[in-house]
């Protein structure tokens, strides 16, 4: 069983071989890969390329998929400082505000034995960093141009290492690169073609994060901050998503637009006109909102560089549309099966076996979540019309009693397969198996 301190597979074997990795980004994904490796025993370098140490952007969700994890690494008292437990998610109709469906989020909290977080963005990157200031080197102002593998004859100390080559010039070398640098990947490229590579669309979100006292202030608005509810506002071609984070001090908003509806986004009053009065009066309240180019592309047939010694993980690896909120949980699951299964490795020549079982437990989920959050990005922004009723009529089916819930309703709130999953347990399993 895991414990706070340690991966769950460390205690097998002792006698590991220290290796020295680079991360490349310290984003969620990156300082979380950071601190599972460094607890293992191995030096770790993470290099970013901002002068800055923090995370860009708003609010987002964690669920039980991701709190369990963080929770069994021992940091449940510093997340629940600064998160939003909410207890239900509630879908409305954009035009006259009725109400669609209603997600119990307290359900599947108690059927996961694990919270559903609020959080802001930065306050999960400032924890985690905090949980790796004494066992990390990380390196800011370091942008990566490249990564590739040396030739055996180059140099006998980095023979068949990869390369990370700095824009000042500077090549490190270490037995095993990440690549947690995000949608626009320079580790990417020394994997897979430009062929392959992201595909980004007119699509976008735009997010802003307000004090609570302006939706305090107004009588139909005041409920959203003092409720710790996830409210959605869904309709042709846009999605409007508010919650309160930072223990309701603030108010995250998301609105999200699809390609037809971005191209008219710099009229948001007109885009919205036909908006009931509730979002017309948030989007009032709103100075300027930061655009979040959505970027989404098949999933990627293979994370791992031919000669094995460099991986994706994160955005890297398997960029994701935000509908689901399952983004900075895959990269925090991606960093807890890495940080397992590198807590028992013998010698560096085990590298390119470890990451083969890393990517055949990891690519498969993170590719079926990829296309389930594609898919539901099309259902909410629905036209008027036969999805769009289809949509309706099974979120209005999550609002009878519990005992009159059809069962596959009951299956598709609990959702176990995306909440359920345990990163650690997978890994256990899938070692003892095949042991």
């Amino acid at each position: 069983m895991a414990t706070e301190s340690s991966n769950s597979l460390a205690s097998l074997d002792t006698q590991i071989s220290p290796l020295s990795i680079i991360v490349i980004g310290a984003g969620i994904g990156g300082l979380t890969v950071a601190s599972r490796l460094s607890l293992a025993g191995h030096s770790v370098t993470v290099l970013e390329a901002s002068s800055v140490l923090r995370e860009v952007g708003a609010g987002l969700q964690l669920s039980p998929n991701a709190t369990r994890l963080l929770h069994r690494w021992g940091l449940k008292t510093e997340l629940e400082k600064v998160a939003v437990q909410p207890t239900k998610m509630s879908f409305h109709r954009f035009s006259d505000d009725g109400m669609l469906g209603l997600i119990p989020i307290e359900l599947i909290v108690k059927s996961n034995a694990a919270p559903w977080y609020n959080i802001h963005r930065d306050d999960l990157h400032s924890l985690l960093a905090r949980s790796v200031s004494n066992s990390v080197k990380i390196s800011l102002g370091s942008t990566v141009t490249s990564v590739y593998h040396r030739y055996p004859s180059e140099s006998k100390e980095a023979a068949g290492k990869p390369c990370v080559v700095l824009s000042s010039g500077a090549e490190l070398t270490a037995d095993l690169v990440i690549g947690a640098d995000g949608i626009k990947s320079v580790t990417r490229r020394a994997i897979i073609s430009e062929e392959q590579d992201a595909r980004v669309d007119s699509a976008a979100a735009y997010r802003v994060v307000l004090p609570s006292g302006l939706l305090l202030n107004d009588p139909d608005l005041e409920s959203l901050v003092s409720n710790p509810e996830v409210t959605q506002w869904i309709g042709p071609g846009a999605s409007l998503v508010g919650y309160p984070i930072r223990n309701g001090k603030e108010y995250n908003i998301i609105v999200g637009l699809s390609n037809e509806s971005e191209e008219k986004a710099n009229d948001m009053e007109m885009l919205f006109v036909d908006w009931n009065p509730r979002v017309r009066k948030l989007l009032a309240l709103i100075p300027a909102a930061s655009k979040w180019q959505l970027a989404d592309r098949e999933p990627l047939k293979t994370w791992v560089h031919p000669k094995g010694h460099v991986v994706l993980l994160g955005d890297a690896a398997h960029p994701i549309l935000p509908f689901g909120g399952q983004g900075a949980a895959l990269a925090i699951e991606d960093a807890a099966v890495l940080g397992n299964l590198f807590s028992n490795i013998h010698s560096s020549s085990e590298i390119p076996k470890l990451l083969c079982i890393y990517e055949a437990l990891r690519l498969p989920r993170c590719s079926d979540s990829q296309t389930a959050a594609r898919m539901s990005g099309m259902t909410l922004h629905a036209p008027d019309g036969p999805m769009q009723q289809a949509r309706d009529n099974l979120l209005r089916q999550t609002m009878q009693p519990s005992g009159e819930t059809s069962k596959q309703v009951h299956e598709k709130i609990l959702n176990q397969v995306q909440y359920g999953y345990d990163a650690d347990k997978h890994v256990e399993e899938y070692l003892l198996q095949e042991n």
